[in-house]
This record gives C-alpha cells, sequence and structure tokens, in this order.
C-alpha cells in the first residue's frame, strides 16, 4: 500500500542559492580558519585554476570574460594576471577573511555571452602603492596594477627576458646590463604608518653582490636604499638619509636556483624581514629615504655591472602599511597554492537525493504493517516540477502539480505488510529511469535494512541416505566407489513467521565421529531447506545418526526439544538401488570383498526375527515369509531375479526386483538379508558371511 504524503519542508543546504542562471558552472572555494592566525581586511588572495584540478576549461572563456567571484551573493573584485587554455591565475580581493569560521566564496564560468568583469583597481586599491606582477613582454612597459600608474621602463631587455617563473610570468635579468626603472619616487606619503616590501627571487649565483631594488638621487648618483643580495649568500636591506645609513647585513642566507619571497616592513620602531612567510630578523627602526626621484629594479640606477641582478623577480609589492605577521603569512600561502580548497565542480542542475528514512513502528512484528517515510531533497540549484520513484519495485511519482525548489524536500510515505520475521533489505531510488539530467546521479538510490521480529522453531529431520552405486574391488575400488561412502539428505523444517539468517549444526554419525558446521542458508519461515552431509564408514553395520539444529543454541525457538533428529542408517553389504514402490523394479547390490565366486542367497521376511540356527551358533537371519513368497512366485512370475546365484569375482552380484503391481503389497515392510555360503546353508562351516536384516518399505 502506497500513501502519498506531500510535505515539503525547508532543507538546510550548506551550499549558498546560485548566483545567476546566466553562469551554469561553479566551484566552492574554502579558506579554512585553521590557515589563518588573524582576522584579514580587504586581503587579495591567489586563485589559481587548472583544468583537471579544480575547473572545466572547456567551459571557460579562452580569455576568462566569463570568470566571476561570488560571496554571500556579492561580486569580487578581480583581476586575471594570466590565462591559457587550462591554466589561470587571478587575484581576488576578499572583504573578511575570519580566523575562527571558515571563509567560502565562489568561482562562476560557463557564459558565453558574459562581458569582462574585472576590476584590476579595486583589487589593488587602499594601501597598495604599486604591484608589478612582471607579467608583461620586457621589450615594452612594465605596468602598474594600482591606479597609482608606476609605469616601468625595461633597460637593455627585450622579449627573451620574459620566462615562466613561480607566478605566472616573470623577469630575467642578466647580471650585467639589464633594469627596470621608475621616472618617479614609490613612497609613502606618511613613513610613520610604516611601509612594505614583497617580492619573490630567484639567483641565479651567489658569489655576486645584487641589487633588488633601489631608490636613488638620480641616475648614477649613489646613495639612497635598497635591498640586495650579497656576494656571501646572504640577504641585506639598507635605507639611508643624506650621509647617514641604517643597515641590516646579517638576517639571512638564500641558495642559487631557488624562488625565494622576501618581504621587509617598517613602522616607527622596528623593522622586520620574512623569507618564506616566516619572520628571520627584526631591528630597532632608522631612518628611512624611500622618497629619492629615481627607483629600479633588478639594479640600481647606476646600473652598475657589479651590482646588477643575476636571476629571476616576480611579483613586486610595496605598500604604505607595515604589513603583520599574519599578513605575511597567508600572502605567502596564498602564493604557494596551499590557502585555498576546492570543492568539486557543479553545474546548475537539479539534484534529486534521499536524505532520510523513518520506518514506524521501529521495532516492527510479523504480520505488521510498516510505515516507511523516505524524505527526498532538491540538493541542486534548478527546480524539479516531477519525479518518478520505486520502492521495492512499486513504482509511483510526485510533485505532478508542484515544484520542488532548490534547498527543499518532500516526504513520501509507503506501507508495508511484512508477514514474516527476519532482516529485509527496504529499496527506495528516485529517478530511476535517469529523466532527469542531475549534478550528482549517485544519491539517488537507498538500502534500509529492517529487521522484522518473530518466531522460531526448527524441526530437523534425516530423510535419506544414499551410497554408491557400481562394481568395487575390495577396499581399493578400481573406480571410487565403496558402499560405505554415504550420503545423508537432511531436511531443516522452519514452522515459526521467521526467516533464520544462518544456523549451527551438529551430526553425530554413530561410529564414533561427528561433524559441526554453520548453515549460510536462509530459512524462509514455514518453509524448509535440504542439506547434504557425506560420511564414509570404516565398517559395515547399523548406525544410529543423530542431526542436532542450533547446537549452539544461538536462536530462540518457541520449542527448544525438538531440534534434534535420529535416523537408523544400515551400511550393509546390501543395498538397494532405486524407489521401492510396487510396480518398480529396482536393483539390489550384494557385496562380499572377501569370498569371490561363492554362492550367495537373498532372503526376504517381514520380521526381522531370527531364522534358521547354525551348528556353529550363528543364525541365518530371516525365514522365509509367505506373503514375499507369493509376491516372488505369483502368476506373473515377479519378484527377485537371481536371488540365489554365484558372487563375481570382484565378490558381487546384483539382484533384480520387479515388484508386483499390486495394492496390497503397499505399506508393507519387507526385510532382506544376504549370505555367502558353500553347498548347502545347513550344512556345518558352509557359511561364509551373514549380512543384517535390512528394511525395505513399500
Amino acid at each position: 500500500m502506497i500513501i502519498i504524503v506531500l510535505t515539503t519542508l525547508s532543507v538546510f543546504v550548506s551550499a549558498e542559492s546560485w548566483w545567476n542562471n546566466d553562469w551554469d558552472y561553479r566551484n566552492e572555494i574554502t579558506i579554512s580558519a585553521n590557515k589563518i592566525s588573524e582576522d584579514l581586511v580587504d586581503f587579495p588572495v591567489l586563485v589559481y585554476l587548472e583544468s583537471g584540478l579544480n575547473a572545466d576549461f572547456d567551459n571557460i572563456e579562452i580569455d576568462g570574460k566569463d570568470l566571476r567571484f561570488v560571496s554571500n551573493g556579492t561580486t569580487l573584485d578581480y583581476e586575471i594576471e594570466k590565462i591559457n587554455s587550462n591554466q589561470s591565475w587571478v587575484w581576488v580581493k576578499l572583504p573578511y577573511i575570519s580566523s575562527l569560521e571558515d571563509t567560502i566564496f565562489y568561482v562562476y564560468y560557463g557564459n558565453p555571452n558574459s562581458t569582462d568583469g574585472q576590476n584590476v583597481n579595486g583589487v589593488w586599491n587602499n594601501d597598495f602603492l604599486t604591484v608589478q606582477h612582471l607579467e608583461e613582454d620586457p621589450s615594452s612597459t612594465i605596468l602598474d596594477s594600482t591606479s597609482n600608474g608606476y609605469i616601468g621602463n625595461p633597460y637593455g631587455m627585450d622579449s627573451s627576458n620574459q620566462v615562466n617563473s613561480i607566478l605566472g610570468n616573470g623577469i630575467i635579468f642578466d647580471g650585467s646590463s639589464e633594469a627596470i626603472d621608475f621616472p618617479g619616487p614609490i613612497d609613502p606619503d606618511d613613513y610613520n604608518e610604516g611601509f612594505s616590501v614583497s617580492m619573490w627571487v630567484n639567483p641565479s649565483v651567489s658569489n655576486k653582490q645584487q641589487e633588488l631594488i633601489g631608490w636613488m638621487e638620480d641616475v648614477g648618483v649613489w646613495g639612497g636604499s635598497r635591498l640586495g643580495l650579497q656576494n656571501d649568500g646572504r640577504i641585506y636591506y639598507r635605507f639611508a638619509t643624506g650621509s647617514s645609513a641604517h643597515a641590516h647585513n646579517d638576517i639571512g642566507s638564500y641558495f642559487p636556483n631557488q624562488w625565494l619571497n622576501v618581504v621587509i616592513t617598517h613602522n616607527t620602531s622596528v623593522d622586520r624581514m620574512y623569507l618564506n612567510g616566516v619572520l628571520i630578523h627584526e631591528a630597532v627602526s632608522g631612518n628611512k629615504a624611500l622618497d629619492k626621484p629615481y627607483f629600479s629594479i633588478g639594479s640600481n640606477t647606476v646600473h652598475t655591472a657589479q651590482y646588477i641582478l643575476n636571476g629571476k623577480l616576480d611579483e613586486l609589492r610595496i605598500l604604505s602599511k607595515d604589513l603583520t605577521s599574519g599578513e605575511v603569512s597567508a600572502s605567502y600561502n596564498s602564493d604557494m597554492k596551499t590557502l585555498l580548497d576546492f570543492g568539486p565542480i557543479t553545474q546548475e542542475l537539479p539534484d534529486l537525493a534521499i536524505t532520510g528514512i523513518v520506518y514506524e513502528p521501529t521495532n516492527p512484528q510479523a504480520n505488521d504493517i510498516v510505515q516507511v517515510n523516505v524524505t527526498v531533497a532538491n540538493l541542486g540549484t534548478l527546480p524539479i516540477s516531477s519525479f518518478d520513484w520505486v520502492y521495492n519495485f512499486n513504482y509511483g511519482n510526485e510533485l505532478s502539480n508542484s515544484v520542488l525548489n532548490s534547498g527543499e524536500e518532500v516526504m513520501i510515505t509507503v506501507e508495508h505488510n511484512y508477514s514474516y520475521g527476519g532482516n529485509y533489505t527496504f529499496y527506495f531510488e528516485v529517478d530511476p529511469a535517469n529523466n532527469i539530467t542531475e549534478v550528482n546521479e549517485l544519491n539517488n538510490v537507498l538500502f534500509e535494512n529492517i529487521f522484522v521480529d518473530g518466531t522460531v522453531d526448527l524441526i530437523p529431520s534425516i530423510v535419506s541416505l544414499e551410497r554408491n552405486i557400481g562394481v568395487s574391488n575390495g577396499t581399493n575400488s578400481s573406480n571410487g566407489t565403496d558402499p560405505r561412502n554415504v550420503i545423508f539428505t537432511v531436511m531443516i523444517n522452519n514452522t515459526g513467521n521467521m526467516h533464520v539468517n544462518g544456523v549451527s549444526y551438529n551430526m553425530d554419525f554413530g561410529d564414533g565421529t561427528g561433524y559441526g558446521a554453520l548453515i549460510s542458508e536462509n530459512i524462509d519461515a514455514e518453509d524448509f531447506i535440504l542439506m547434504n552431509v557425506s560420511h564414509s564408514y570404516s565398517d559395515f553395520g547399523t548406525y544410529e545418526v543423530t542431526f542436532e539444529i542450533d547446537n549452539l543454541s544461538l536462536i530462540n525457538e518457541t520449542n527448544e526439544t525438538n531440534n534434534i533428529g535420529v535416523y537408523t542408517a544400515y551400511v550393509e553389504r546390501l543395498f538397494v538401488e532405486g524407489a521401492l514402490i510396487v510396480g518398480n523394479t529396482v536393483k539390489i547390490h550384494l557385496f562380499d570383498w572377501n569370498n569371490p565366486f561363492r554362492q550367495y542367497a537373498l532372503l526376504a521376511s517381514r520380521s526381522n526375527s531370527p531364522g534358521t540356527n547354525l551348528s556353529d551358533g550363528r543364525v541365518i537371519p530371516l525365514n522365509r515369509d509367505p506373503l514375499f513368497y507369493k509376491m516372488q512366485y505369483n502368476s506373473t512370475n515377479l519378484g527377485f531375479v537371481n536371488a540365489n546365484s554365484t558372487l563375481d569375482g570382484n565378490g558381487e552380484a546384483i539382484v533384480t526386483w520387479n515388484i508386483p503391481n499390486e495394492t496390497s503389497y503397499e505399506g508393507k515392510n519387507f526385510y532382506a538379508a544376504f549370505v555367502t555360503y558353500n553347498g548347502s546353508m545347513s550344512k556345518p562351516g558352509a557359511i561364509y558371511s551373514i549380512s543384517s536384516a535390512i528394511p525395505m518399505g513399500l
């Protein structure tokens, strides 16, 4: 029975609603709070996108014009430093990054009709004096990303000086005749508020004094302030006013052909140097002279080969503020692409998902009607007007006259009657035919285990015994057959109303041996299973065989006294091949391997009482029975064929029994015995072997 309960509820979906339906794709970007040591305000971060890693460049416009960065429904200022067919380096300014909770924003793309959304100056406003990405071909001018317009003029450079760098492109200097000059001072308005210098450098040699940046009085004139590398592998900075100087020379070391992030900060009391985001040196602040009319990168304005950089520079920034250690560390991690975590690429699509299941009663009993409530949510961004569903192969549909919007859920209730106890798998699937294109097709199926309590009563019985049939050859049979190798067929009946999933058993073969194991097969309520157990007896005889179910007492049954089945196994020198029913023909196999070529007689009676007493104390077990005699010699001459004959060379024989087709014989139980002898059975010493009396019921 199916009951549709159309109850639409709000779903608390972690993701923001889709910003603009004209954009088809987005990625969630997270800055974990544990990566931030202090709150950051108006902070630019590097968003590095790569095809196959965190973006689908097949759906990004070649120039990146459709890129948008959104936080809480508001677009963010960004600058594309570099983009190609499978990579992009984009600077995005975040208004606020918390150190207490994760900061989440999104990159959107997939709109070929969009226009360029960059606001470069908006990314680098406020405290940034200049931002030199050094991305351009140095055969022309070097651009400033801020609105201050500090344009660099390459000296002695051409397009070959543009190289791949740690962040997009960079500039390589030859160490002899190349620099970038700026025709004006780059300095803060108020030194008391501090300033900072940040850059990436990769020197080619360590045995040369090299200028990284310098503020000079004039072209070709010494003096001023500078940051550089010593010829002994140390980094230094020197800020001077007139003839006075303040220098720090032993503040860090470097190695050739390795990228190094260098940051210098100043306030009224202290100067600090950071290498790769870590503070390595601080000293009492001295006089500063950054207001010199000329500024150079990779050299000073003297352009002396002795002081020109031999190596690469990238991402130079000068700020009119004293960067904090938290800002320096976050900026370094951003450049190293370790600050951001990207979620999966999502498309503007609906997403049906099974988000919950509740069933009542919570502890169902056999024959209970169980009400199952399944919650289906739309975790996607587009609404769904209708959808199909199926439970345990019963089909239905939902929302034919309504809409399941993004972030909403609906409850579907079905009723199912569990007639029997046991473990059941409840199956539910939405959109089974995949008629709806979804963000995620893997959350549409639910398998829920429901346990239904009930009663169990296991009753075992051994119903039959089979033996190997065929010619043997003593104990070393030529074809592997031996009548002492038997197969028991056991029936286990479950009369309760609860399914059983696995049960232990033990079987005693009556010869001092036994066997125990676990039945893994499910035994359904009010049903039975058949199983076969093989055994090899060492000798002929009659054995009392028992089979005990749940011998470890792990199952609570309504009747614990009927768990043992008893069976008498006749493992004798004779056995019957075929069904013992009137009108049938069966074969009776005889074995006496120790006495080949001996006479034998197959005797029959309706009683297993002893027959003839022999002089040596033995007894021929059976006397002739009138009914069997009548059967043997009735008018149609049916009955035993070759009941008195000679064993073959293997000590074996087969007697055919043509059972008369007379209803009066049905239900009769005959006994048969097998005797080997020589001459006359009554003669003393003539009997070689005597079998037990074996029942053969019709």
